[in-house]
């Protein structure tokens, strides 16, 4: 029993440790695109802050509050079938880092990536509005259109 325990343990931590360097190499990739100086880019902490589920978005779409429509018969009849969904649709992962400024000092910065379910990166999210809106638009490309 003891030995299924500490397999067990074992596996997770593996596996955790897999989707940590995911989401830590493609944010590296990211960040050496879009940093002026990328040499003094320096990861603090990452981790992730949200999982979205399909049913989630789901819900909010059959009446869509931002703008007091209601969606087609046809749509409508899509959601509810998903409105139940376990399935995870996106994370919302926290990056805080340190890296020079335009005047050459180090700083230490925040931002949000939004990844999909198989912890490729789809976006960076420059305020807690592109943290909705990313995974509402994997719902789209993945289960409406």
């Amino acid at each position: 029993m003891k030995k299924v325990l500490l397999l067990s343990l074992l596996l997770i931590s593996v596996m955790s440790c897999t989707t940590n360097s995911k989401i830590e190499s493609e944010i590296d990739k990211k960040m050496s695109e879009i940093l002026k100086d990328y040499s003094s880019y320096e990861p603090i902490e990452t981790q992730i802050i949200d999982t979205i589920f399909v049913g989630v978005i789901a819900k909010k779409q059959i009446i869509d509050p931002v703008n007091l429509r209601h969606p087609s018969a046809t749509k409508t009849a899509k959601y509810r079938k998903l409105e139940n969904s376990k399935e995870v649709i996106a994370y919302v992962v926290n990056h805080k880092y340190r890296a020079k400024n335009g005047l050459g000092a180090l700083d230490i910065y925040t931002k949000d990536f939004v990844f999909d379910k198989n912890y490729k990166l789809f976006g960076v999210s420059n305020n807690s509005i592109d943290n909705i809106l990313f995974p509402q638009q994997l719902f789209f490309k993945e289960y409406i259109n």
